[in-house]
């Protein structure tokens, strides 16, 4: 089966969000359980290797932060990573910002988004170097323009870019 750019972002996005146990473990800590016992009892094995379980728990706010911004609610993210200190006043609105992630499905990229929204960083830097911001600025850019003339010149010698053939079914 064919996998496209839409599928692949949907099947992230259900790999992305928390665990059962990850989030009991957050849920435990937020209903006020130290955060070394709400660890070891939901996510046992998740501190071994010298990993405290204040990491185990920021990773899991971090895990749902990403995909409050996947889903483009920045605001959901910034709820979920607030400090630890207004944990007591937070509780209320984090749960409901975890309930409300449960159900959102990222959206399909659109041509105005910036390229570091969908493009990992070490992608999406050299891309920005050569000023295209946006999606729509990839879509626009001739072949090979980008790549100035290191493209140009295998071309004219017979290099790679001469040897690519279309391949049927592919």
């Amino acid at each position: 089966m064919k996998s496209t750019l839409s599928t692949r972002i949907l099947e992230e996005a259900s790999q992305d969000f928390p665990g059962a146990a990850a989030l009991a473990a957050l849920r435990a800590w937020y209903a006020g359980m130290g955060t070394t016992e709400a660890v070891a009892q939901f996510l046992p094995h998740s501190t071994g290797a010298g990993r405290s379980s204040r990491a185990v728990l920021g990773d899991i706010r971090r895990q749902l932060a990403d995909r409050a911004r996947r889903c483009r609610r920045d605001d959901l993210a910034q709820l979920i990573l607030h400090p630890s200190s207004e944990r007591p006043k937070r509780v209320c609105a984090v749960m409901a910002a975890i309930d409300l992630l449960r159900g959102l499905a990222v959206p399909r990229p659109l041509v105005t988004d910036a390229v570091e929204r969908w493009l990992p960083a070490r992608i999406a830097k050299p891309i920005q170097a050569h000023g295209l911001r946006t999606l729509a600025d990839l879509r626009l850019v001739p072949v090979g323009a980008a790549l100035g003339s290191t493209l140009g010149s295998a071309r004219t010698r017979g290099g790679a870019a001469n040897r690519l053939r279309h391949v049927p079914g592919r």
